[in-house]
């Protein structure tokens, strides 16, 4: 089992228009509102591609619950602090004729450090039993930034896998634990190093740096130059597939989740990166926040291009 934490659920509402007017006015053609967060995303993937799961952290329940209704309705667990807040509502804008996607997305509710320790006692009363931790996303205002770092390091003490995809002080503090994966996009990794990254032998060194950090692998994802797997054994690269993208949203959870299913498996680090890309295209194929099916995925599989690199 699979246990992944989510601190900042929300809900995602996706406008589409055929293309966005800065300043201007703007018909929207499609509408449609998901139930998301990142590790939301990523116990949503791992259903679909048949590899068991669990969803811990917080429940706002000043509009119902919407998380636990969401998660029940496709039969995963879910074990959470409640709080009387209004759950966060994120608005994506994707632009068809650009195929870009604008986000304006939320903070979420304040909470306090008892908040956190609340959800502190309750994650590590259910981190007993399970294969692999996943810990993702942004935390509200008032969560302290070494709650993954702290999450990982019980993880690590009970010989559990652990993978984090963070960015800014919660990437920084979270590496400090010394997590089993980490999955970077390019301005992540871009932000940890303190400027942009110009060219593959500045990604390598970056991830490199945080595999000297006791990091076993770096998925990077780069958007349409494809994705890069490094660790200690060797580099991989896949340029991904030609496709007709129709949403951005939840593609890198996918890859996550792709990532903790090959790993589950024992792959090499080519078979984990084919999973991580062919589990990102499976959701770039679908509109708004919809993820990757296993019919997709599997399909998927048999095509994603992997080379070896130095």
């Amino acid at each position: 089992m699979i246990l992944v934490v989510t601190l900042n659920p929300c809900i995602d509402r996706t406008l589409t228009l055929e293309k966005l007017i800065p300043g201007g006015h703007n018909s929207v053609e499609e509408v449609r509102e998901d139930v998301s967060g990142k590790g939301i995303n990523v116990n949503v993937v791992l259903q679909h591609l048949g590899v068991p799961s669990k969803a811990v952290g917080f429940e706002f329940t000043r509009r119902g619950r919407p998380v636990q209704e969401f998660l029940a309705s496709l039969g995963i667990p879910f074990v959470s602090v409640s709080l009387n807040h209004d759950l966060r509502v994120n608005t994506k804008v994707f632009d068809r004729t650009a195929m870009q996607m604008t986000e304006i997305n939320c903070r979420g509710p304040q909470l306090t450090e008892q908040d956190a320790e609340a959800v502190m006692e309750l994650f590590a009363q259910e981190l007993n039993g399970a294969d692999m931790l996943v810990v993702d996303g942004s935390v509200p205002p008032g969560i302290p930034t070494d709650i993954y770092a702290r999450m990982i390091t019980l993880a690590k003490g009970r010989g559990i896998a652990s993978v984090l995809d963070a960015s800014g002080r919660l990437l920084r503090e979270g590496l400090k634990a010394g997590p089993t994966l980490v999955k970077p996009n390019l301005l992540e990794l871009g932000e940890y190093t303190g400027h942009p990254l110009e060219n593959r032998e500045e990604i390598l060194h970056a991830c490199r740096d945080m595999i000297a950090r006791g990091v076993h692998g770096v998925c990077v994802s780069m958007g349409g130059d494809g994705a890069l797997y490094v660790e200690e054994s060797g580099a991989w690269y896949s340029p991904g597939l030609d496709i007709r993208v129709l949403g951005f949203q939840g593609a890198g959870d996918s890859m996550v989740a792709g990532m903790c299913a090959a790993w589950l498996d024992s792959a090499d680090g080519s078979e984990l990166l084919r999973s991580a890309v062919a589990a990102a295209h499976g959701s770039l194929l679908r509109e708004g926040t919809l993820l990757c099916t296993k019919e997709q995925y599997e399909d998927l599989l048999k095509k994603i291009p992997v080379e070896r690199i130095e």
